[in-house]
């Protein structure tokens, strides 16, 4: 199966590559321009493939109109923007999310309040609901 190629970069659109490990191993795309970065992380080793890392950064969210705008080509969308829910309220957490698990609190080292959150910092997804 051919690589699917990249889309640019949903923030400023500029170019991206692919940045490996010394040993090869695929870490993540990144941003030349702004240094957006999706991280194949550890506790998704599925992420490691590359045809796979490809797929989720083409179907990040955009989270504001602009960047939305951004994720349109041609008047086509590249790919249907993924979505999730807080489901914090049942773990207790104050921000978990209903499509990869990641949870969030406020007490963290993160600066945002868990109400202002509209996508995922860990698989990208856009909050609704």
């Amino acid at each position: 199966m051919e690589q699917e190629s990249m889309k640019p970069c949903p923030l400023c659109g500029g170019e991206v590559r692919i940045h490996r490990r010394t040993d090869g191993q695929v870490d993540g795309i990144v941003c030349d321009e702004c240094l957006l970065t999706l991280e194949a992380v550890n506790i998704l080793p599925e992420w490691h493939t590359l045809d796979e890392l490809v797929r989720r950064w083409n179907a990040r969210a955009a989270v504001t109109d602009e960047q939305f705008a951004m994720a349109v080509h041609d008047g086509e969308a590249w790919q249907v923007v993924r979505t999730c829910r807080n489901i914090g309220f049942e773990t207790g957490d104050d921000f978990k999310c209903s499509a990869c698990g990641e949870a969030y609190n406020e007490s963290d080292d993160m600066a945002m309040p868990a109400s202002r959150i509209d996508w995922c910092f860990s698989c990208g997804a856009k909050v609704v609901g």
